[in-house]
């Protein structure tokens, strides 16, 4: 069993607003570390991502850069982000995922002049389910 935990605030100059953890559950994970080199465009990292099984991910970035998934040349999703962010999910969140189809790779492009870390957490329920194919 793995777990994963989210940490959301929200301070203003009248005090905090909000302070939330969230701690999620799975039985699987998807994971890349890695170093993506400067100037550099699609970069290919295999890694397989069952959309409908994610409970919780992030994507980060310590330099911009442009995530494909599974083409670099007709993606299901491009993803940018900004340097030194991340995009969280959970599936407590309103708005959708952003990984919207199945990924089976990553395409990571790197435009700027340094090499920047780029990290993927995906915590997974695999429990079959009911119908699901064997």
């Amino acid at each position: 069993m793995f777990t994963h935990t989210t940490t959301i605030g929200y301070k203003s100059d009248a005090g905090t607003i909000t302070s939330t953890v969230e701690t999620f559950q799975g039985d699987g994970e998807a994971d890349y570390d890695g170093v993506i080199p400067a100037n550099s465009t699609n970069v290919e990292i295999d890694i397989v991502v069952p959309v409908a099984k994610i409970r919780s991910m992030v994507l980060f970035c310590a330099v911009a850069m442009t995530i494909k998934t599974n083409s670099s040349s007709a993606p299901d999703d491009t993803i940018p982000i900004a340097a030194g962010t991340q995009i969280v999910w959970n599936t407590n969140h309103s708005e959708a995922c952003p990984l919207t189809v199945d990924v089976t790779k990553f395409f990571v492009t790197n435009a700027g002049s340094s090499e920047g870390a780029f990290k993927f957490r995906a915590l997974l329920d695999e429990t079959p389910v009911a119908g699901d194919p064997a």
